[in-house]
């Protein structure tokens, strides 16, 4: 079937970062954030190139009628855990983290959960996929908070699996929600539409405007582990095959077609969406370490572009949805474009799990960047 290719993205975040290349990508962040979570402080995310873990056994709350099924491996999710559980998860434990990655993992799911895909190497599996993604810890080191990617074999990118991996030192803190299907810590929300390729598409759904305290000044684990579970499907550039198959005119523009969004055209550079919401300052009337109004500039609203800010949540949108769907061959017009997740299970159940050494996870890597001067 020829060779096992693979490949990871890493991520950072801080107070303002902007695109620049390291071998790959920065991160363009805003504020305080970290792992390769969106918005963070000026950080990049280097991409890690070359054959990703082999495949995990998985348990994970999926949904057995989703056409897509990530299974999360958490067998080494205790391996390598930060000391320091204290900075590095705000008083929380690997249960709670654990939850958070399994609802990420659901936000996908949910939204193919109605849908087939066509791709070639799904011809066998009655319209389905499944993706194993291993999620762990290790010393990224810097502004690096997290990791994701996956390994596929020969031309047509058939997953081998997919990687995620979490800073595990005292440079990165999150927000590791223990209710990460209810947004209740953020007082606003702000949702929004851009027109590209001639078409209205949803780019934005942020909630902001937390009050003092954990959810406000560290990186929100839910934003960083959707983004990266997106690498880890595939989500990585031209250089995964599906994902070249997308770009119909080789312009840099995923094309979508089918669907209430056919005929979108997605900008991408490298493995993020490349479009933003323009200036003025008035635009996100937010700054999480105050003096105004945030951000200055063009930045980047949805799960899958390369920047975040600390102390917001993103969730998935139209435009990462669509990408996503159109190079793994989803029928868009059986897409779930705003999908929501019941909670999963308690952490007390995934505390068991974990003393066992049953778990299985998702790796993913994201990075963070402390605040700019």
């Amino acid at each position: 079937m020829g060779g096992k290719f693979g490949f990871a993205y890493s991520e950072r975040v801080g107070s303002l970062a902007s695109f620049s290349s390291r071998g790959g990508q920065c991160l363009r962040a805003f504020l305080l954030f970290q792992d390769d979570i969106l918005f963070r402080s000026n950080r990049c995310y280097p991409w890690l190139l070359g054959t990703l873990l082999f495949g995990f056994a998985a348990l994970s709350p999926t949904t057995s009628q989703s056409a897509l099924i990530i299974d999360l491996d958490f067998s080494d999710f205790a391996t390598a855990a930060p000391a320091d559980g204290g900075t590095v998860l705000g008083g929380r434990t690997l249960a709670d983290a654990r939850a958070v990655v399994e609802t990420a993992a659901a936000y996908w799911e949910t939204a193919f959960a109605n849908s087939s895909t066509s791709i070639g190497w799904s011809s066998n599996l009655g319209g389905t996929i499944t993706q194993t993604i291993s999620v762990g810890w290790g010393g990224l080191g810097g502004s690096t908070l997290a990791t994701g990617g996956t390994g596929w074999f020969g031309s047509d990118g058939r997953w081998s699996s997919g990687s995620l991996t979490w800073d595990n030192d005292t440079s990165s803190s999150f927000f590791v929600d223990s209710t990460p299907t209810a947004n209740e810590e953020w007082q606003q929300y702000s949702e929004r539409d851009l027109t590209l390729g001639g078409v209205d598409v949803n780019v934005e759904r942020v909630h902001y405007d937390a009050p003092a305290g954990l959810a406000r000044s560290n990186s929100d684990m839910l934003s960083v582990a959707i983004h990266e579970v997106g690498h880890a499907l595939g989500f990585l550039g031209t250089q995964f095959p599906a994902f070249a198959d997308a770009d119909l005119g080789s312009d840099n523009d995923i094309d979508v077609v089918g669907g209430v969004l056919d005929g979108a055209e997605i900008p991408f550079s490298g493995g993020h969406t490349s479009f933003a919401i323009e200036s003025p300052s008035d635009e996100f009337p937010y700054d999480p370490g105050g003096g105004g109004f945030f951000p200055p500039f063009d930045y980047g609203p949805n799960a899958l572009s390369p920047s975040i800010v600390t102390g917001t949540r993103k969730l998935l949108t139209e435009a990462d949805i669509a990408s996503v769907g159109a190079f793994l061959g989803f029928d868009q017009s059986t897409i779930n474009f705003n999908p929501s997740v019941a909670a999963v299970p308690e952490p007390s159940t995934w505390a068991c799990l974990l003393a066992t050494g049953a778990l299985v996870a998702v790796r993913r890597k994201r990075s963070r960047a402390a605040a700019s001067a």
